[in-house]
């Protein structure tokens, strides 16, 4: 909902509000908004506020400095080392992004970037990459946050105007 922006920047939460209106226990949605946090999307302030963080662009383009020069390095060793069963769900997981670019489907092209990182990391056969992964900075989240800030959807990501956040819908 964050990177939806149906929860914009600057609003407050509340466990229970995100409990029932997501039909789920506030257990996960603790659990959830904990995550966010060590992601820097939410800013938890216990017993007062839970509250949407803002985006820092600088904080972004660093990010994706240091994301950039991680993946060559495990796109490299993932098509050295991956298995064909790897390879198979490479193309698997390439045709269902396309199919969700085609359709606008941003949710499932999400779902599907992060299953790729996932499997960038398995496929290189190298435990300090599988270790990177699990790294809350890790998640393409806080990068498409700014990126549908400005207007742009996951899709066109690759568009040289949603890369500088200049798009505009």
């Amino acid at each position: 909902m964050i990177v939806t922006l149906e929860l914009a920047p600057g609003a407050i939460l509340a466990e229970q509000v995100l409990s029932a209106e997501l039909g789920i226990g506030r257990t996960p949605v603790r659990e959830a908004l904990q995550r966010l946090a060590l992601e820097g999307l939410v800013l938890v302030l216990p017993r007062k506020a839970i509250i949407v963080t803002e985006t820092d662009p600088r904080r972004q383009l660093l990010v994706l400095e240091v994301r950039r020069e991680l993946e060559r390095l495990l796109a490299r060793a993932s098509a050295e080392r991956a298995t064909e069963a790897e390879r198979w769900r490479f193309r698997a997981i390439a045709d269902g992004m396309e199919a969700a670019a085609r359709t606008s489907d941003d949710i499932a092209f999400m779902r599907l970037d992060r299953e790729l990182n996932a499997l960038l990391a398995e496929a290189a056969h190298n435990e300090v990459c599988l270790s990177l992964h699990a790294l809350p900075q890790w998640s393409f989240t806080p990068v498409l946050v700014p990126a549908l800030q400005a207007g742009c959807r996951p899709a066109q990501m690759r568009a040289p105007a949603c890369r500088r956040g200049t798009r505009r819908r």
